[in-house]
This record gives structure tokens, sequence and C-alpha cells, in this order.
């Protein structure tokens, strides 16, 4: 009969190899189930949805591998924690728009400003980049130098934001013009000077 007195190690090493894969793969499936029953949330959380994985794998870790009383005490911590939390969620669809519009704005100033050292505006600007919502993976945005004048000056311009996937953001397509309005419309398109304006 062999010895096992040596291996003391052999059966928590096999117990930490099961606890390890059956963790990953039930967060792993919980996520994938997440995925399927809401087909934004990938596009929203992008890979943000990392941290709640990882997270749910070490809890599902420590339930797989503890006894039975840190059980019971880790779904007792679990619960009161999920009870005192906010249950609000963030909107991301609204933050997505509110940012929009205050990153036309604020190009809108900045253009402002170059028309007065040069006296026209320029033929083409960077994206909106002067917020810390990722804007650039939500809204799609366009500037349309305009001249009064065939071969003068560019004295006017368009600024133009539309969600990149209007099934999951806000429907709302912004249009800015050089007077200051803001025009808005919930179709799927871009915003044109005859919708109505934003008050």
């Amino acid at each position: 009969m062999p010895d096992l007195s040596n291996q003391p190690h052999a059966f928590p090493a096999r117990k930490l190899a099961w606890v390890t894969v059956a963790s990953i793969t039930v967060a792993v499936a919980l996520l994938t189930l997440r995925c399927i029953t809401d087909h934004c949330y990938l596009y929203l959380h992008g890979p943000q949805v990392l941290f709640p994985t990882v997270l749910l794998a070490g809890w599902f870790f420590v339930f797989f591998a503890g006894k039975w009383v840190l059980r019971i005490g880790l779904l007792g911590l679990t619960g009161i924690a999920l009870a005192l939390l906010p249950t609000y969620e963030g909107n991301i669809a609204a933050a997505a728009s509110s940012s929009a519009a205050a990153a036309l704005r604020h190009t809108a100033e900045e253009l402002e400003e170059y028309s007065t050292r040069a006296a026209t505006f320029p033929a083409t600007i960077a994206s909106p980049t002067d917020t810390a919502f990722p804007l650039k993976r939500f809204y799609h945005f366009e500037y349309v130098p305009i001249r009064s004048a065939g071969s003068g000056p560019i004295d006017t311009f368009l600024l133009k934001a539309r969600p990149v996937r209007c099934d999951c953001l806000s429907k709302t397509s912004f249009l800015l013009s050089s007077d200051g309005n803001f025009h808005v419309t919930q179709e799927n398109r871009d915003a044109m000077l005859s919708d109505p304006v934003l008050q």
C-alpha cells in the first residue's frame, strides 16, 4: 500500500484546481447569460465588465473552497451588502447624450475663439475629446465648415453628433449651428436645421 503520509497537499491541490475552474466557469457563464439577455451589455460597459466578472469568480472561489460556516457567513454578508448598496445603475445612455451635447458646446466655443483670432473658421477639426466620457465609442461627430461666398472665408459652421448604435443608446442626434442653437431629432438620422430647437 502506498504511503500517503508524505503527500499532505495532494488533495488540497486537486481541490484548489477544481474550485478555481468551477469559479471561473460559473462567472463566465453568468456573464455570457447576461450578454445573451441584454445584447447591449458589452457595448455599453466595454472592458469594465471584467471587474465584476473577476469579483464574481473570487466570490465563488471563496464559497466553493470554504466550509459550511464560511459559506453561510459569506451569504449573509453578501445579502447585507446588496441590501445597503444603492440599486440605481448610472444611465449610460443619458450620460452619453448629455456629454455629447456638452462636447459640441465646448467645441463651438473653441471655434468662436479661433474665428476671433483668424477671422475665419478652420477647414477641419479633431473630434471632441474634452470629456472623460468615452464619447467616440457612443457618438459619431462631424464638423461642417460653410462659406457664404464661394471662395470667401469660412464664416459659419455646423457641428453634428449622432449615436453610433441607436438600439443601445438614446436616439437623440444633435446639430449645433454657429448661432448657438441646438437642433435635435429622435429619428435614426443626422439632425437638421429644420428639426426642433432644444430649449
